[in-house]
């Protein structure tokens, strides 16, 4: 379920924003409609770059949210104009 909202969150943003590039890990979850993009939406109102992206934990336990948004993003981040 994390990797789910994660993958359809956190991956349609990126897919958004680099639309020509394959994403830096799998996003085995992520649905497209049949124009290629995000089932999710574009994130229109969400920051461009990840130097000002912000993420709370919508679980607000574990941790496990937050590890798994950390191992998504990580690789992203050292993507080339992220």
């Amino acid at each position: 379920m994390v990797e789910f909202l994660l993958h359809n969150s956190l991956g349609a943003w990126w897919h958004t924003r680099h639309p020509d590039k394959s994403c830096p890990v799998q996003l085995t979850y992520l649905r497209m409609l049949d124009d290629g993009t995000p089932a999710a939406g574009k994130f229109e109102g969400w920051p461009d770059t990840m130097a000002e992206f912000k993420l709370l934990d919508p679980c607000c336990g574990s941790g496990h949210f937050l590890v798994a948004a950390f191992l998504l993003l990580s690789p992203c981040a050292w993507s080339p104009k992220v």
